[in-house]
């Protein structure tokens, strides 16, 4: 799927989800990342350098429960990932890194706070930031690297976490119904299978980097209608393909 030799840009992600008795939900973020290409084994090394601007129903996190967890994820970052030309994570090239920034901070929170709600939630945490494979699974379910990190051929399986509840997921099977090749590629998708329905449109740029993503996912339970939209947009972007630099700064 890629064509670029170097990228460095900056995307936005906002996720919504709306519930039957009219509750809504919003949660905002900036991510940096870059990427080389590795002409050594014909893969991609991405590094996510940073998650900011997070907030949560428009706001900057306040309370203390939404602080501390956003502390535990920021240890995420800087994370380097390798990934195949077709845009699926291979590996975590600095687990050790990330998992000794985890003990860290989760050492110091307990020494800060006494909450044994948090602890047990850092226990039950424990055995995914124990294992690579475990933790590559678990940020996966990540909205915007589930989303970004993906191969767009004709036939997409997306699941939908915490949807349409918190600790719930649901499985989307999506089918490719219309595209469009030019300087710029679109990728139209529809699902459609009884209660669950949902379409997901990816514009790529000349070289098959995204420029922009959206996903929306609805749900039909006996309470009502339940939806869920994921939307990336490149903020700012600059690559380097085969002979050329192209930089883009965008609203």
């Amino acid at each position: 799927m890629y064509h670029f030799r170097k990228l460095s840009g900056c995307y936005i992600i906002n996720v919504s989800t709306a519930y039957p008795n009219g509750v809504e939900s919003t949660y905002s973020a900036q991510i940096q990342l870059s990427a080389n290409y590795q002409f050594v084994d014909a893969s991609y090394k991405f590094e996510l350098t940073s998650r900011h601007n997070v907030l949560l129903n428009n706001t900057p996190i306040t309370k203390n429960a939404d602080i501390l967890m956003k502390r535990l994820s920021d240890t995420y970052y800087p994370m380097k990932l390798k990934v195949s030309v077709n845009g699926n994570i291979i590996d975590v090239l600095n687990f050790d890194d990330i998992k000794k920034r985890w003990q860290d901070e989760t050492s110091k929170i307990i020494a800060e706070t006494s909450c044994i709600a948090f602890e047990q939630y850092i226990d039950s945490v424990k055995p995914t930031m124990q294992q690579k494979e475990k933790f590559l699974e678990a940020i996966k379910r990540d909205s915007f690297i589930q989303l970004y990190f993906m191969n767009f051929e004709d036939t997409l399986s997306v699941s939908c976490y915490n949807f349409p509840a918190n600790g719930e997921v649901l499985h989307y099977q999506f089918y490719c119904n219309e595209a469009l090749d030019g300087v710029t590629i679109s990728k139209m998708y529809k699902a459609e299978d009884n209660n669950c329905k949902g379409t997901l449109l990816c514009k790529f740029s000349e070289f098959r980097d995204i420029i922009s993503l959206g996903a929306e996912f609805v749900y039909i339970s006996q309470l009502g209608l339940h939806t869920k939209s994921i939307h990336i947009r490149m903020k700012e972007r600059e690559i380097k393909g085969s002979n050329n630099i192209i930089s883009f700064f965008m609203d």
